[in-house]
């Protein structure tokens, strides 16, 4: 089985690279190119599998809804994090984008220097139903408000918890 090239990362932006996503993304790929007898899985079967799955970045460009939806370049606000280690604050992220990746890796927008934390620990993701917080499988857990969490909605003023961070989520454009 072969995808095309512009297949790939496609797959990745429509599941906001959320494992179980993705996973999901790709076998309702497969069973359309089954289906339809087709190969290889092209980027317009991709779109019509998260359109068939209604991933929330699909449904925003089918649906235009308002919070997270992009209106000439620019998102509307849609929060803030503020990430606090033994109570400093040690860096403030706006969620002006579809994505915000937590983690070790010197690729994330939150970056936590702390061994308990994994290197891509966590993905707050702007969708059509909320702000969404996805554990991608860290080793120590993400816990919101002291409950350890696999993918949760945000709510205003709810703390998370990696490793040894705190991170409380600010909505809309409070200060």
């Amino acid at each position: 089985m072969a995808f095309e090239f512009d297949a790939i990362p496609l797959i990745h932006e429509l599941s906001a690279g959320v494992p179980d996503e993705v996973s999901n993304l790709c076998t309702k790929c497969l069973q359309l190119v089954d289906e339809e007898d087709t190969t290889p899985v092209t980027t317009d079967l991709v779109k019509r599998a998260g359109k068939l799955l209604r991933l929330p970045s699909t449904m925003q460009q089918s649906d235009a809804k308002a919070g997270s939806v992009e209106v000439n370049g620019a998102s509307s606000p849609t929060g803030r994090l503020i990430a606090r280690m033994n109570g400093e604050v040690i860096q403030e992220q706006s969620l002006d984008r579809e994505r915000t990746l937590i983690g070790r890796d010197e690729r994330c927008d939150i970056r936590l220097m702390n061994s308990p934390v994994s290197r891509r620990h966590a993905l707050v993701v702007n969708s059509s139903n909320g702000v969404k917080l996805v554990d991608l499988g860290s080793k120590n857990g993400t816990f919101v408000d002291g409950r350890q969490i696999k993918q949760y909605t945000l709510q205003d003023s709810d703390v998370i918890v990696v490793g040894d961070c705190r991170i409380e989520y600010v909505a809309g454009d409070n200060r």
